[in-house]
């Protein structure tokens, strides 16, 4: 095997790794589409605006209680479609 060979496996290698990386983001951001309105509001607040659970309680007009029971409920139903992903 010549040097060039070892470059084109790496390559290789690295191109399946972002193309199985998309797979799974495009999987997630459709079951993450899935899930009832507020508990997608709660995750995508908490996971990517990366607000606190008091502000996401303001900009969704709900308690913070609401907010955990949302977000929970959404990291439960995305764990269990995902499986052990």
């Amino acid at each position: 095997m010549s040097p060039g060979d070892d470059e084109f496996e790496r390559r290789l290698r690295s191109d399946l790794h972002r193309i199985e990386s998309n797979e799974r983001l495009a999987r997630l951001q459709s079951l993450i589409a899935e899930l009832p309105a507020e508990q997608q509001e709660a995750f995508m607040l908490l996971n990517i605006e990366e607000m606190d659970v008091s502000d996401a309680a303001i900009a969704m007009g709900c308690s913070e209680e609401d907010v955990k029971t949302h977000y929970s409920h959404a990291v439960h139903a995305l764990r269990e479609k995902l499986g052990d992903v």
